[in-house]
């Protein structure tokens, strides 16, 4: 049932910090190596690595889909933050391949997890949805009196829309979900500022067009490549490169700081080869950052959530540090977020 409007109400100042209390991730069951994939689509599997320095990526089991992994992963961050369902206000879910065209994936989680209180809507970013989606639920929280919590679902379920046979988009992509719990903390830490900035020029850089209005799947094209994601990778290549320091600019400047204040970089990687570049290129050494694309693939809009979870799992992330996040999404999208966490 809905709060009420005298439920729940939140007396924690406005002036509080907004930040990430809890994280959890799922990587599904079917591990897919290069030596596996190389037999699909035709190519050595040293050459997958040389190119992209991916070894491993992760694919939906027969009995998987984005719920599923959303969901699991949602359970895991509750637990970490030691809170029940019904104490969640707001579900945001970041992905570009729920179970459906429509409803939201995000009804989805909520239906699962019983979150029966909670308002629940999706998002469509790639990964700087996830940027977005915080910046969306601090304002939220900020502005709602009866909000205490809010869950931000990022899941990528990409397997099913991939060619296997097309080296240049399946050796990348991998299946991946993670969550965060958005919550008060003390003034001075969580969210400080966030960027974001679109370039519809590169509209078609990255698509998946069976299905939207203008490609309707029907019988006569079914069979073709338009259920496929598409890439161009080398125009894909150089808005990352072109607009990620821009935004990682603009953020800093922003928030009145610069490279050397900031602890970690959490990038979305489209492979382990571009983060090395865009590392070199803003004059950092990799002991900056942290990526798991080696491991996981371009989990797109999971990727840079997925990535702070690893990190706190493996101690990166101390009270205190400023972790600056930064996104990019087809379109092409771009989001920056900095960060203190707590």
């Amino acid at each position: 049932m809905p709060r009420s409007e005298e439920e729940g109400v939140n007396l924690l100042p406005r002036s509080s910090g907004v930040s990430i209390i809890a994280c959890g991730k799922y990587i599904p069951q079917h591990l897919m190596t290069n030596e596996s994939l190389s037999k699909e689509c035709n190519v050595n599997a040293g050459w997958i690595e040389q190119r992209t320095g991916i070894r491993t990526r992760y694919y939906l089991g027969s009995k998987e889909s984005a719920s599923i992994m959303a969901s699991l992963a949602t359970q895991r961050a509750l637990e970490q933050a030691q809170i029940k369902a019904d104490e969640i206000g707001l579900i945001i879910c970041c992905s570009c391949s729920g179970d459906y065209r429509f409803p939201p994936l995000a009804c989805k989680v909520q239906q699962i997890i019983q979150a029966n209180r909670a308002g629940a809507f999706d998002l469509s970013a790639g990964s700087a949805g996830f940027v977005i989606a915080m910046m969306l639920g601090a304002d939220r929280l900020k502005s709602e009196p009866t909000l205490k919590n809010i869950l931000i679902v990022t899941c990528a379920a990409q397997s099913p829309f991939l060619d296997r046979s097309n080296p240049q988009t399946a050796v990348l992509f991998g299946d991946g979900a993670a969550s965060v719990i958005l919550s008060f903390v003390p003034q001075d830490y969580g969210i400080q500022e966030t960027e974001i900035f679109s370039n519809g020029e590169a509209f078609d850089a990255v698509r998946l067009r069976g299905g939207g209005s203008s490609f309707p799947l029907d019988k006569e094209n079914i069979g073709s490549s338009l259920q496929y994601i598409e890439m161009d990778g080398i125009a894909m290549g150089k808005q990352y490169m072109k607009y990620q320091p821009f935004m990682i600019e603009r953020v800093l400047k922003k928030a009145r700081l610069s490279m050397k204040d900031i602890d970690l970089f959490l990038f979305h990687p489209p492979n382990f080869r571009t983060v090395k570049f865009l590392v070199s290129k803003l004059n950092l050494s990799m002991a900056k950052t942290f990526t798991n694309v080696e491991t996981y693939g371009n989990t797109s809009d999971a990727s840079v959530a997925l990535a702070l979870c690893d990190a706190v799992e493996k101690g990166l992330i101390k009270r205190g540090h400023r972790i600056l996040l930064s996104g990019v999404g087809p379109g092409v999208v771009f989001a920056a977020s900095i960060l203190r966490w707590y």
